[in-house]
């Protein structure tokens, strides 16, 4: 079943813990966008304004946990991060015990490494740019990649990095100054470090937010120059992939 022309029968929960933003509404377009999906077939939970619910899987498509502004390994954690990445970590424990469909995206990465007693360390970041990541063997015979080249670039933007993967975890694909850029848990979980979801128009989105964040001051203009013909659509694909996969 795909989500091309009618609503999904079942949405797919979009799992935010990002506050309210212009960046957090570009972030939802880009998901409904790249999915092939529509406003109903897509629930947001922001998880920075209220708990998570307890979530009927059997409502629900599959699971998707975004990147976020908050630092994995902060030392100086508010109330409200470590509520919701204590939530995270419940529900992406649960969905793995279940093999129910599940796609983390940087943040959620480090969350499902990190519930599954990997670590994730300020190691291997990398700054807002396209990246060329290339899948591994077990990546290439992946069904879920089947129409994903070895090679292909995408958005990153990240300071930290897992630096121990858990046993359960099979990395996908990897990166010149990441080792772990992609990996599957069971079947059905998939995580990337990388931004799937990040559009060239998106990075320079970020690149307006994030100066002197994700890159050094000033170096926009470098970064810029860089991504000139970068062709990130093979990431855009993985998460159409997903939700094509898994929509019911």
């Amino acid at each position: 079943m795909t989500c091309d022309k009618l609503p999904c029968v079942k949405p797919f929960a979009l799992l935010v813990s990002r506050p309210p933003s212009p960046l957090a509404d570009d972030e939802y377009a880009s998901y409904l966008s790249m999915g092939g999906l529509e406003t109903w077939d897509l629930k947001s939970f922001n998880l920075t304004q209220e708990p998570l619910p307890d979530l009927d899987f059997d409502h629900y498509s599959g699971l998707i946990i975004t990147g976020s502004p908050y630092g994995f390994t902060s030392a100086n954690k508010d109330a409200t991060q470590r509520r919701f990445e204590a939530e995270l970590k419940d529900v992406a424990l649960r969905a793995i015990e279940q093999d129910f469909p599940m796609l983390g995206v940087c943040f959620g990465l480090e969350v499902i490494v990190d519930a599954l007693g990997g670590k994730i360390e300020k190691a291997y970041g990398e700054e807002i740019s396209p990246v060329e990541i290339t899948l591994t063997d077990e990546g290439v015979d992946d069904p879920m990649l089947a129409n994903t080249p070895r090679s292909f670039h995408s958005i990153t933007g990240h300071n930290e990095a897992c630096t121990k993967l858990p046993e359960a975890a099979t990395v996908l694909a990897t990166g010149e100054n990441c080792p772990v850029q992609l990996i599957r848990v069971k079947k059905n979980t998939y995580a990337t470090q990388f931004h799937p979801e990040i559009s060239m128009e998106g990075l320079r989105f970020r690149l307006d937010i994030y100066d002197g964040h994700y890159f050094p001051p000033g170096a926009r203009e470098r970064i810029e120059q860089q991504a000139q013909g970068a062709n990130v659509n093979s990431a855009h694909d993985i998460i159409k992939a997903f939700v094509t996969r898994y929509a019911r």
